[in-house]
């Protein structure tokens, strides 16, 4: 204990002296900052003063007298200027100008008094002299006292939750320096100990004052701690002084225990050590020091930039929709310390059913149809059910009509509407927490609000479900529109033969060609049935073809339409590497449009030809396909002169599905799926068109020049028919 003083003193001296660091940064707003300033750096100076000389066992010195005098100066200064502030539109002001008067004197005359102490030391170390500090010491701590009293008086109580920390910790040090002084100048000799305690008095008044700075508007003072830091330090210091008990305690028994002394201690350490990491591992304890922090230490018992830091990572990224939705209940219960709780989401748009159970088991659980009473009360008034004040009273509730079920259900507390827009998405009910704490205005507000938050990462994993499940539609209902086009195409062929059967059923070349168009619709139906059964993709057909051979076996096939199509310009040695159906059907797709767009007398004529990149032995960066590296392209010209398109259908309308120009005649589909078909191996098609003077489309593809190059290929995407 003969070193208590200096550490009292010292701890003192530092806290003073690191508030008045943070003071400091904020030194441009003159005033009540300022004056705060010079009274913490006083106070350091003093409390540093008293450390050094408690090292020498001394009590008084003329510097420690007049940096105590000049700290009570500062302190009285400081708390009348908070005084005036807080009762300047009171009545009560006007009387405090007056008194202002009275106090400046009062200090003035005890400026005097240390002056003279100073010229005279003989005076100073007297009976008389030693009287005369005390009194003056008195006063000091009575007038303190005084300012403190109508500080609390003349605040307005909405601010007096504010200020209250800084009156309880400059009420605290005025009251023991006037039981300090009041003991030394009854027994003429300070007491050591109310001395050396002195300094740690001192020294709690620290974090008091300075909560009230960071919370009290006027003093403008902006001071941060979060609430994590607090919750940390809290727990620390917390679990220190466990241990330092703990440690005494084992101290005491190693002593008095006898024989036994060494084992007992060793035991009861052991055991203690066992305890605090239960506590501190403990949710229901962690939860407390929050909640008791949050009420006697913050305006707002919430940071909510972390409460929404947190809440945005647990929602986001998530790829499965379990997990998402255990990641929304806990979002919400993470807020009250609830460590259980249940799901609900509506389906289809009907009833509310359980999705979810977390921690608690769901085996009273029941569908709630989406007219019942609680879904109505919670979709209008958006309201959070506490069913502990439901039970107590449930008039307040109005008409609301808690489920049986649900009631019977002992460990659960809060009802949490999801609202997404003015819909009720969902709703999650919560069970008690692990700190027991009041359902007040700002919990409420922050869990409605997160509600709406998780509402929408709800609402946005349902229409993503439901887009996947459009996709797959999508995807059928592009086949469908596929093998349809195919069809009628099939169709055309044998209403044709139909139609001009009874004029040359006795014509022996109509019957053969009947025969060969029959022939090609069979094998074409077949064709698609097997890729209907089996689902084959264009990628699974994929071999080296001679093109000039299926360019020639289209014109054959549209020969028996006008106008004929005819073939200008042909490269017998272009090959590409395709699906030879699909590849046939495309061209012959082109050929049959070009002439239904051109008049009888009209032409269509086919050019193949190739096209070598720029630079021969040199890769062309603009011929990387799809892991292709090309070295050179074959074109596949059809030119008509029929009736052309214009520049808008082109760049709008002409590469969209079930966009035609053939009015009921067509679906759209054809120019579509050729265009899909040929960016899958790695080309492209270009068209060039004038209303009423024709148009061309011109395909390129790449071209297959070796067997080298049909090693470097890629299988292209598949192509859904």
């Amino acid at each position: 204990m003969e070193y208590f003083g200096i550490i009292s003193y010292t701890l003192a001296a530092l806290a003073f002296f690191a508030f008045a660091g943070v003071v400091a940064s904020q030194l441009k707003q003159g005033g009540q900052v300022l004056v705060l300033f010079a009274a913490l750096l006083l106070s350091s100076c003093w409390a540093g003063a008293a450390a050094y000389l408690a090292a020498g066992a001394y009590f008084e010195s003329l510097t420690l007298e007049a940096l105590e005098s000049l700290r009570n100066i500062a302190w009285t200064i400081f708390l009348y200027v908070l005084l005036l502030a807080a009762a300047k539109n009171t009545r009560a002001y006007g009387m405090l100008k007056k008194l202002s008067a009275f106090i400046y004197l009062l200090i003035a005359g005890l400026v005097v008094l240390i002056i003279y102490f100073t010229l005279d030391m003989g005076f100073f170390i007297s009976d008389r002299g030693y009287e005369y500090r005390a009194i003056s010491h008195l006063l000091f701590a009575a007038l303190g006292l005084f300012l403190v009293e109508q500080l609390m008086r003349q605040i307005d109580p909405d601010q007096r939750w504010a200020i209250k920390y800084l009156c309880f910790g400059l009420g605290g040090m005025f009251a023991y320096e006037f039981y300090l002084y009041g003991d030394a100048l009854l027994f003429r000799s300070i007491d050591p100990d109310i001395w050396d305690a002195r300094g740690m008095v001192n020294a709690f008044t620290v974090p008091l004052i300075a909560i009230s700075a960071s919370r009290y508007q006027k003093l403008t003072l902006h001071l941060f701690v979060s609430h994590k830091f607090a919750f940390h330090t809290t727990a620390l210091l917390a679990g220190g002084f466990y241990l330092l008990a703990m440690g005494m305690g084992g101290y005491y028994i190693k002593v008095y225990g006898g024989s036994w002394g060494g084992v007992m201690q060793a035991v009861f350490l052991f055991g203690a050590a066992v305890v605090l990491l239960a506590l501190l591992f403990s949710g229901a304890i962690r939860a407390s020091i929050r909640v008791f922090l949050a009420k006697h230490f913050y305006h707002y018992r919430y940071d909510y930039r972390e409460e929404w830091l947190k809440i945005t990572e647990l929602l986001s990224g998530q790829a499965e929709p379990h997990e998402l939705q255990s990641n929304a209940l806990r979002a919400i219960a993470d807020i009250v310390e609830s460590p259980a709780g249940l799901l609900w989401l509506q389906r289809d748009m009907q009833d509310y059913e359980l999705v979810l159970n977390w921690n608690l088991p769901a085996s009273k659980a029941q569908p709630i149809a989406g007219n019942d009473s609680m879904i109505r009360f919670l979709a209008s008034s958006q309201w959070i059910i506490d069913l502990d004040e439901y039970a107590n009273d449930s008039s307040a509730y109005r008409e609301l009509r808690v489920p049986q079920w649900l009631r019977e259900l002992s460990e659960a507390w809060l009802i949490v509407p999801l609202m997404h827009q003015s819909r009720l998405l969902g709703f999650t009910v919560l069970t008690h927490a692990r700190a027991k704490d009041n359902l007040d205005w700002e919990i409420r507000d922050l869990l409605r609000t997160a509600g709406r938050q998780v509402a929408g990462y709800l609402a946005l994993l349902e229409v993503s479900l439901a887009l996947a499940s459009a996709r797959q539609f999508e995807a059928f209902n592009r086949l469908s529109a596929f093998v349809v086009h195919d069809l009628k195409n099939i169709v055309a062929q044998l209403s044709l033969i139909l139609k001009n059967a009874d004029q040359h059923k006795a014509n022996p070349l109509f019957i053969d060609d009947a025969l060969s168009t029959i022939s090609h619709a069979t094998q074409k139906m077949n064709r698609l049935l097997a890729q209907l059964r089996i689902q084959h993709s264009a990628a699974q057909n994929i071999t080296r073809l001679k093109l000039p051979d299926i360019v020639r076996q289209v014109v054959k096939n549209r020969s028996l339409a006008e106008p004929r199509p005819v073939i200008t310009q042909m490269d017998d040695s272009a090959q590409v590497l395709a699906d030879k159906d699909r590849l046939a059907a495309i061209i012959e797709h082109l050929v049959q449009n070009a002439q239904e767009a051109t008049a009888r007398d009209g032409f269509v004529k086919l050019r193949v030809y190739t096209e070598q990149p720029a630079g021969q032995g040199q890769a062309n960066p603009g011929l990387v396909n799809q892991g292709r590296v090309n070295r050179g392209h074959i074109k596949i010209a059809i030119e008509d002169n029929g009736c052309g398109m214009s520049e808008e259908f082109i760049r709008d309308r002409l590469f969209k599905p079930f966009e035609t120009t053939k009015g009921n005649a067509g679906m759209g589909i054809g120019v579509y799926e050729a265009c899909e078909f040929v960016k899958a191996l790695g080309g492209r098609i270009e068209v060039s068109s004038r209303i009423g003077e024709g148009s061309t489309f011109l395909l390129s593809l790449p071209l297959a020049e070796s067997k080298a190059s049909e090693e470097v290929v890629s299988t292209p995407k598949k192509v859904n028919r």
